[in-house]
């Protein structure tokens, strides 16, 4: 009998939601990490005071003209930079290093992402990477991330189309979380509501906006758009993981940086260090993207190995724009990582709907246009159009100059019955054209929960049933 009751328990305890793996490699930074806010256009600062504390400050490729409402702002211990006063040099290469970080965050999949959508508000989430396809809020009550006692644990969102707060949608960290492990990679653009307290990196592919009384322990950090302040709020440097000291540094360079065309080759040197006191055996040293594989019999301290691969372009690493890949030295109880992006040189195109589904006839669906010119001279006279709205633009881009295009769309009847509203955007320069497609799609009724939880509660409501009946009957 007692046989019978502890089957009954175990069952019951054997219902639940597999854990996420949290092993996953962070973005790095790198130059971008020294700012509180980077932008592309144009930086704001509204009255009530606002307060930055410990970051600088950096527009590229704006002028310092295009950061206005300085006198509503208090910058403790950080500098005010911009492409016209920017004496060391850094913001280009700040720019690239946002850049690259919120591509790797964007094609990031090991551990395997997790689908997330709609309001997380009341929501716990364990570390690892959460995907939605389409916008994501927190609205009303907290979001809470719990570390599980690991204070290196990582958290990647990848957001295809916004992200808002209202108030009472904070951020809470947990179990020894840490703000600067959190990452918010935006499709387009983020807004951080009134009187939230919120937590991490914004990567935003265009523009961000700090809402009246918001707190942000983390970086606001625009590729493209403006960072917008609307009064009293509040930013500071992120808490970061105590330092761990490593018996192993891993690095990459490619070279060249840029590709432009098929089978292009890409040559990458890995090196591995032992920053150590002692030998560090049978290390073994792999190339994700190449999959090639090496190893260290033993590394003195002090003493480094350099290994060097290559990588052809294909047909999908052109429409991507990039490719990014990882290595990674490991030996007994000991893994480091390092990862290197390398992106398409010329124009770049990316469009973006907001949002991406929609439910009645009428509805506006708003699209941002954004290009980007990655390449080492002027591009004159880039004639852009849209299929659907219709719209034409002729622009011209300074090398690594941006613009954001808009347009809208209102649903039709007939998008109703086809359940799909698909459009491109087409950009033509030099008797070259690129493009980016945008697919919207109909939202359909679903149930209050998705049908995963239903069936979830459902077992679990049965069994809790055939438990009282089982026991009454003992």
């Amino acid at each position: 009998m007692k046989k019978l009751r502890h089957l009954a328990l175990t069952t019951m305890l054997c219902i639940t939601i597999p854990a996420v793996n949290f092993g996953q490699i962070a973005p790095d930074l790198k130059s971008a990490a020294d700012f509180a806010v980077l932008a592309g256009t144009g930086i704001s600062f509204a009255a009530p005071m606002n307060e930055i504390n410990d970051l600088d400050i950096g527009l590229y490729p704006g002028f310092l003209s295009s950061i206005t409402g300085l006198e509503n702002l208090t910058l403790n211990n950080g500098q005010v930079l911009a492409a016209d006063q920017d004496p060391g040099n850094v913001l280009p290469q700040a720019k690239i290093d946002l850049r690259n970080a919120y591509l790797f965050a964007a094609a990031s999949t090991v551990p395997a992402p997790a689908t997330v959508s709609g309001n997380q508000g009341g929501s716990t989430l364990a570390p690892g990477i959460y995907k939605s396809t389409s916008t994501l809020s927190v609205d009303g009550t907290p979001l809470t991330l719990d570390a599980g006692g690991n204070e290196n644990a990582v958290w990647i969102f990848q957001i295809a189309s916004g992200l808002t707060t209202t108030v009472g949608g904070d951020i809470v960290l947990a179990g020894g979380a840490k703000a600067n492990n959190v990452y918010w990679q935006v499709g387009s653009s983020a807004t951080i509501g009134n009187d939230t307290d919120f937590k991490g990196n914004i990567l935003a592919l265009v523009s961000i906006t700090m809402n009246t009384g918001s707190t942000l322990d983390g970086r606001a950090l625009a590729r493209n758009g403006a960072v917008t302040f609307a009064g009293g709020s509040t930013m500071n440097k992120p808490e970061e993981s105590a330092t761990v000291s490593g018996d192993l540094l891993i690095t990459k360079t490619a070279d060249p940086q840029t590709f432009s065309a098929l089978n292009d080759q890409v040559d990458y040197d890995i090196v591995v260090e032992n920053i150590g006191s002692v030998a560090v055996d049978n290390i073994t040293v792999d190339d994700d993207l190449t999959s090639s594989s090496w190893l260290i019999a033993s590394l003195d301290p002090g003493s480094s190995n350099t290994f060097t691969t290559s990588y052809n372009i294909t047909a999908a690493d052109l429409q991507n724009g990039f490719v990014a890949n990882i290595a990674t030295a490991e030996a007994v109880d000991i893994l480091v990582s390092a990862y290197e992006v390398v992106t398409k040189e010329g124009l770049l195109i990316t469009k973006v709907a907001t949002p991406k589904k929609y439910s009645v006839i009428g509805q506006l669906i708003a699209y941002d246009i954004v290009l980007e010119n990655n390449g080492g001279t002027t591009l004159e006279n880039i004639t852009v159009s849209d299929d659907l709205t219709g719209d034409d633009w002729i622009i011209s881009l300074a090398p690594g100059q941006s613009q954001i295009l808009q347009t809208s769309y209102s649903i039709l009847e007939a998008d109703m019955i086809n359940g799909s509203v698909e459009n491109i955007a087409i950009a033509v320069v030099g008797g070259m054209s690129i493009s980016d497609t945008e697919l919207v799609l109909l939202e359909e009724d679903p149930p209050a929960v998705p049908v995963s939880r239903w069936a979830l509660f459902l077992t679990i409501g049965l069994i809790s049933i055939f438990m009282i009946i089982f026991y009454r009957r003992l």
